[in-house]
């Protein structure tokens, strides 16, 4: 028996099984009467996938219902290139495989790999969610017989055990209409196995970690409960590669009051907590991440756990009480609201920490502020730009003042920092002036017009009277300034000038770009901007920036798509690094469009992260784009903290 979803007398693809069982299930009414067109719920037996005539794939049942044009198919890659050789990727649906009934709040795939130059590898991806709350599970292993490749300065790493992976379990939880629980669990087999095989992963996703979070809010109060563990001695992800360290927590306690009226005229804020927090360093060495040179002040043979130590760091528990409490008064002068505001904050540990000697050190923190804002505006009903798509404007101001000032007993450079919001808040004053504008117009038709933020722009000054002392780790340091206006404290202590800009400048162009300057350099620190040109349907390109000026990288990005014919998409992008004068990276891709399937071949090259050259052909069923094509679960973009 053959089945199909193509329209065609002769399938571009099919399911053939020995047998097949069909049982109708067609949805009716009341009456009896059928709702639709019949449906079948079917199950198959040793169904085999063909593409062309040709079988691709075998499994020992399968189940669904007509009514859905799903395959268990969801995704095919092959290709080749100098990072992973011949590789062969498969991604299905494991509940139609199992014959589970399709279900839309459910979703499990699972994939079978292939490497030539390192292995075979599987692994299953769910998802799941219904009223109370929602999950997921990320897991893939794999026996690895190659070497890792992490960037042109960093190949040919050598890993200590072949068998690698992860898996990555997330699930919260709505218990009440106060109580909430979230757990996670996380491992990972070695510090280099996420940047290799999962890089977006590594470089976007949070800290992967063992926790249990229980949480009871009600209106204005809320007490939360955290228990947090890292089963690994090393740092798995990017967030954590500059520190080389993470903080577990067994447990944490906190009770937190958010704006809660004193008599009709104070706003009261307050965050208390007890925990029991301990640092796990990781045993790795620069020269294993093959990242020499990146650390200053650390050998290449020498454990980040052993320089942590000579520095007098513990990594035995620390029992910590901190509380934080801050009153605001609001007012409304006028046009202008204001809000001054006192804040104190203690925070005490049982375990000394060098400098001081003793067997307990203590901390106390006064602060003392002025936040202030307005809003104001002026229509101009005569404008009228036909090129830029804009009748009538409207232009909105709102200054921002913030005034911060504080005292403290200690340092934050003198304590081991186990978290940025307690140990690592800066006692730097400081002041942000900022303006934020908008100007608004209207787009659409008489009857029909919408309001549309034509134009945003919002420019901020933040000077800093007092320097703050570097830890003893230089690539934690920031060179990019910015004030927090509701925590002064979590500023980044830097003088800059910042920017940023979002132009709508039609219905299909638009424009962002953000900048940071340096006042204390003089020299501008970074920027990001992008301008995207949506032409008509078949068309449209962007073209980006992005600089940094330590470590002096500046790297800009052409791309498009441009639809050739109804069956026919190009699609392509280049990247280069002005400030190296090197190529990054290239990819061009064509996609055919067949009946209920895409095929698109893709050709990339990468320069200066891998040094690689891979061509991958790539084959999924319609609605589930793939687009970003190549191999997507491991593109690689540079990581310009890695030489």
């Amino acid at each position: 028996a053959k089945i199909s979803i193509s329209e065609f007398y002769t399938p571009h693809y099919h399911i053939g099984a020995s047998d097949v069982y069909l049982r109708e299930v067609t949805p009716r009414d009341e009456a009896g009467n059928t709702i639709g067109e019949t449906v079948y719920a079917f199950k198959m037996d040793n169904p085999t996938m063909y593409v062309e005539g040709t079988p691709i794939f075998w499994w020992p049942y399968l189940s669904g219902t007509t009514d859905r044009s799903d395959i268990p198919l969801r995704r095919i890659n092959a290709g080749y290139g100098k990072q992973y050789g011949l590789l062969i990727e498969t991604k299905w649906n494991l509940l139609m495989l199992l014959g589970q009934p399709y279900d839309r709040d459910q979703v499990a795939n699972i994939n079978f790999d292939y490497f030539g130059s390192k292995g075979f590898g599987t692994g299953v991806d769910a998802r799941w969610q219904n009223s109370d709350g929602n999950g997921l599970l990320r897991s893939y292993g794999m026996l690895d017989h190659g070497k890792d490749n992490l960037g042109r300065t960093r190949e040919d790493i050598e890993h200590k055990d072949d068998t690698r992976g992860r898996v990555i379990v997330r699930d919260r939880r709505k218990l009440s209409d106060e109580w909430t629980l979230q757990i996670e669990g996380a491992y990972v087999s070695d510090p280099n196995y996420l940047e290799q095989y999962f890089v977006n992963e590594f470089n976007t996703d949070k800290e992967p970690e063992t926790s249990l979070y229980l949480k009871r809010q009600v209106k204005t109060e809320a007490l939360t409960f955290l228990g947090k563990w890292n089963l690994y001695d090393f740092m798995a992800n990017a967030d954590l590669y500059a520190t080389q360290y993470n903080t577990e927590k067994s447990p944490e306690i906190k009770y937190y009051r958010i704006g809660d009226d004193l008599f009709g005229l104070l706003s009261y804020y307050s965050e208390s907590g007890f925990a029991n927090v301990n640092h796990s360093f990781s045993t790795a060495t620069p020269g294993e991440l093959a990242l020499t040179g990146l650390y200053p002040g650390i050998l290449p043979g020498q454990t980040f756990k052993d320089y942590y130590k000579t520095h007098g760091w513990t990594d035995s528990s620390v029992m910590r009480f901190d509380t934080r409490h801050e009153v605001s008064l609001p007012l409304q002068l006028g046009f202008v609201k204001v809000a001054p505001y006192v804040g104190g904050r203690l925070t005490w540990w049982d375990t000394a920490f060098p400098e001081t000697g003793g067997n307990n050190d203590g901390r106390f923190l006064g602060s003392a502020g002025i936040r202030a804002s307005s809003q104001f505006w002026r229509v101009y009903d005569e404008v009228d730009w036909p090129l830029f798509d804009v009748k009538r404007l409207r232009h909105i101001i709102e200054p921002q003042f913030n005034l911060y000032t504080a005292a403290t007993s200690r340092e934050s450079s003198d304590l081991q920092p186990f978290d940025r919001d307690v140990e690592g808040i800066n006692t730097a004053s400081g002041v942000e002036i900022a303006l934020h504008q908008r100007f608004q117009t209207k787009r659409g038709r008489p009857g029909n017009w919408k309001n549309v933020d034509w134009l945003t722009v919002r420019t901020s000054y933040n000077y800093f009277f007092n320097d703050v002392k570097a830890g003893p780790f230089p690539t934690s340091n920031s060179y990019r300034g910015m004030y927090m206006a509701s925590r002064p404290e979590l500023s980044l202590a830097q003088e800059s000038l910042n920017n940023q800009i979002r132009w709508q400048m039609g219905e299909r162009t638009r424009m962002e770009l953000e900048t940071s300057y340096g006042m204390e350099t003089n020299q501008l620190e970074q920027y990001a901007g992008t301008v995207v040109f949506d032409h008509t349907p078949a068309i449209s390109y962007y073209v980006s920036d992005r600089y940094i000026r330590i470590p002096d990288t500046d790297i800009w990005t052409v791309g498009a798509e441009y639809q050739l014919s109804r069956k026919y998409t190009l699609q392509g992008s280049f990247s280069y690094d002005i400030a190296k004068k090197e190529n990054v990276s290239s990819e061009f891709t064509i996609i055919r469009e067949l009946p209920r399937m895409f095929l698109a071949l893709t050709f990339s090259q990468s320069w200066s992260s891998l040094n690689d050259t891979t061509i991958m052909v790539s084959l999924w069923p319609e609605g589930f784009n793939e687009v970003g094509i190549g191999s997507p679960r491991r593109y690689r973009q540079p990581n310009p903290l890695v030489p």
